[in-house]
């Protein structure tokens, strides 16, 4: 069998073929660009928070009361509920705050090195802040790889954000940002307290990551978030962290214990880290979906077309099947035939199709900002395709070898 053959046959059916062609680089152009996609979506889903996730629950309570508890008296409060929430033998430890990864309000603004007049210079990182005291580190599960933690007579105790905040903790990106050679524990930074200019900050440590409280926000070299001292009032969200494995017994006793301490309580939530988790991500979770969807449904279309173009063409050259079979041609080179004749056209198609999926590409990183298109998913969707194409072209081909000589002679 030449390949010229192959090669004639198919310039007498230059329609079908095209059709073949046409489906096969489409099809490799989306898919390669959907995995890759997915790939980003899961890489999102799934990054790090820098948290004992897996121990960790959340309680969120307001009291009824003739009007609302400030200042020193609400200080009070979430003092004593704290030590109540400490006592309990299934918890390690727990503090209150506004916000959490993924979870609560939050601010942020630039941090930088230097300041030009009265604002930050204008190439400074935009970073997330959280409000923690001295116990977040042991509640959180944080990896503390340089510096300190803040001690207890760091946090500010006051009712209403103070003026500066001598002291913060930053994250290992962050650090990287703002100090590429290192040497960021005892350096100094600027920080804003929304557009004012709140002076200058030293860094006295560097957590391993801590992820931002909204979750498009992170970037691809890592979240820019830092933490500063403040037992803040108003903040209404406990963070707890229960003994492995006692997550559930220490949701119920915490609650109970809360209820029993002020009878006047509403606890609005309780809730494990994971719900917070997949709350947050539920739509890139649902863009996943949609796109494996597509995928499905685009690779299906390809097959089918396929299976029907093949069967197309078979039923146009029994006659020239037969006589291939009169001549002594056996069911393995009908079948041969067939398959390269299939692989050929795949071949076209992914030639097409890996300049279709860059220019795909190149669109979609100048419209929705997505990353770069990675040769290796061209490899991977070239791959799948033309596996897809040799197996949708397998049944037409064997039913074709399987024709017998007489009856390939009989059909016109």
């Amino acid at each position: 069998m030449e390949l010229s053959n192959i090669i004639a046959s198919l310039s007498r059916s230059r329609i079908g073929a095209a059709l073949v062609i046409l489906q096969i680089a489409f099809g490799m152009a989306i898919v390669s660009n959907a995995v890759f996609v997915i790939h980003l979506r899961n890489q999102e889903i799934r990054r790090p928070t820098g948290l004992d996730e897996a121990n960790l629950f959340t309680i969120t309570d307001h009291l009824i009361s003739g009007g609302q508890i400030q200042g020193e008296a609400n200080l009070a409060l979430l003092q004593r509920d704290l030590d109540v929430l400490r006592s309990t033998p299934d918890v390690v430890d727990a503090y209150v705050t506004s916000s959490l990864p993924f979870l609560g309000r939050y601010e942020s603004g630039p941090v930088s090195l230097h300041s030009i007049g009265t604002t930050l210079d204008r190439l400074a990182p935009q970073a997330a802040s959280f409000y923690v005291d001295d116990h977040a580190l042991h509640t959180l599960g944080l990896r503390l790889v340089e510096g300190r933690w803040f001690y207890p007579k760091e946090v500010h105790k006051t009712f209403g954000r103070p003026e500066r905040f001598p002291v913060i903790i930053v994250t290992q990106a962050l650090a990287d940002r703002l100090f590429p050679k290192g040497n960021a524990v005892g350096s100094s930074v600027y920080i804003t307290n929304g557009a004012t200019l709140t002076g200058t900050s030293t860094v006295i440590g560097i957590v391993a990551t801590l992820d931002v409280p909204d979750a498009v926000e992170a970037g691809s070299a890592g979240p820019n978030t830092y933490l500063v001292p403040w037992a803040r009032d108003g903040s209404s969200i406990y963070v707890i962290r229960a003994r492995p494995g006692r997550m559930a017994a220490a949701m119920r006793e915490t609650q109970a214990r809360l209820r029993a301490s002020n009878p006047l309580r509403v606890i609005v939530s309780v809730a494990p880290f994971s719900d917070s988790r997949w709350e947050a991500f539920r739509l890139p979770r649902s863009t996943v979906m949609i796109l494996v969807a597509v995928c499905t449904l685009l690779l299906a279309i390809t097959a089918f077309g396929i299976v029907g173009l093949t069967s197309y063409w078979i039923s146009q050259r029994r006659h020239h099947i037969g006589m291939r079979r009169a001549l002594g041609a056996r069911r393995g080179d009908i079948l041969i035939y067939y398959q390269t004749e299939n692989l050929l056209l795949a071949s076209l198609g992914l030639v097409a199709g890996s300049a279709l999926a860059m220019g795909v590409n190149l669109w979609l990183m100048r419209t929705f900002a997505v990353q770069q298109l990675d040769w290796r998913y061209v490899v991977v969707g070239a791959v799948c395709v033309l596996a897809l194409g040799q197996i949708s072209s397998f049944l037409p081909a064997y039913r074709a070898a399987s024709i017998s000589p007489a009856d390939a002679a009989r059909a016109r």
